[in-house]
């Protein structure tokens, strides 16, 4: 069995921010957080906080978007877009080293669903 860790703002803001593309309006995206947060009882908004998370995911996504040319590709691991297909943990660290202020417990989990939801889906 395995548990399921409770939400932190980061993981919320971010939940949120995953589905957050250019053409999104950004306003929408703000009121769901501002929303969420609330909901669970996460704290206030806070546009800067949020606007490194924002900055986070669209780096994350800039490089996922690349396929074949990011760095983090390891290469097609079959006929069809598999998770293996990038090497999600040394994107996650390297992540975390230009983003130091987002909590390295919140990444990896960021970075693996950002590869199935920018690569796989």
């Amino acid at each position: 069995m395995t548990s399921k860790r409770p939400p932190t703002y980061e993981s919320a803001v971010l939940g949120v921010l995953i589905y957050e593309f250019s053409f999104s309006n950004k306003e929408d995206s703000d009121l769901k957080i501002r929303n969420t947060l609330k909901r669970k009882k996460l704290g206030a908004f806070n546009p800067a906080r949020v606007d490194v998370l924002r900055h986070l995911k669209d780096e994350v996504h800039g490089e996922i978007a690349q396929r074949e040319r990011s760095r983090y590709f390891t290469g097609a691991h079959g006929e069809y877009t598999d998770i293996k297909d990038f090497d999600v943990e040394r994107l996650a660290a390297d992540v975390a080293v230009k983003f130091p202020t987002v909590p390295r417990e919140e990444i990896a989990p960021f970075v693996s669903m950002a590869v199935f939801v920018y690569h796989l889906l």
